[in-house]
């Protein structure tokens, strides 16, 4: 049975966080654009609102299953421990504690057990589309243009996809070739979602200390 046959919520669903105004934003505007592009520093909370918002969406169930993703540099998968899906569970450790942060743990748990979440390692994506999935591609700056490319041409009819991004944490792998520089193209295009949060939702001394060196 789809998610979209199963019984409706009739209210707007509860989590266990609270999202800012700037994080709320980036749930609206996932209603009104299929690509949405959640774009600030480090502790901006760009992660929560991305998963606050693909939760809200799939609990109404709008979509069948969430797909999770993260780009995978090569040396630095290389160097986890493990086989190839230990790898990639400890590479999206931070995206699944955004999760158990909105939800209790077995929950989420039970959502990968069903795979009502996927994990999707974006080296092999090609030939895949992604249908009836609300998407997320976490830090996403550390895509190459041709790996964007690959990635957004995977969204099939009745999907959405949102990227996190931030230009201060491009890896130094990727350099210049990171699609950052070309999609802030679209940020007055108004054919995607572009919402920038700019709230420090981490210790306030980060701020002063990253301000001070100049970083």
């Amino acid at each position: 049975m789809s998610n979209k046959e199963k019984r409706k919520l009739k209210t707007e669903p509860k989590l266990n966080i609270s999202l800012n105004e700037e994080q709320k934003e980036v749930v609206r505007a996932l209603y009104e654009h299929d690509v949405v592009f959640a774009v600030g520093r480090w502790g901006s909370g760009k992660t929560m609102a991305a998963v606050a918002a693909a939760l809200k969406a799939f609990r109404k169930k709008e979509f069948d299953e969430i797909i999770i993703t993260r780009p995978f540099i090569h040396d630095k998968l290389g160097a986890l421990p493990g086989g190839v899906l230990e790898k990639l569970y400890l590479e999206m450790q931070p995206l699944l504690d955004n999760f158990n942060r909105c939800q209790a743990k077995n929950t989420t748990e039970k959502m990968l057990s069903s795979e009502e979440i996927k994990v999707q390692y974006n080296g092999k994506v090609k030939g895949n589309t992604f249908s009836n999935a609300i998407c997320i591609c976490d830090e996403a700056q550390d895509l190459t243009r041709t790996e964007f490319i690959e990635m957004i041409t995977r969204l099939g009819k009745r999907s959405k996809i949102i990227f996190t991004l931030s230009e201060e944490q491009i890896h130094k792998n990727i350099g210049k070739d990171s699609c950052y520089y070309m999609l802030k193209k679209l940020k007055e295009s108004g054919i995607v979602g572009w919402v920038e949060l700019k709230s420090n939702h981490r210790n306030t001394i980060i701020t002063k200390i990253t301000d001070y060196l100049g970083i």
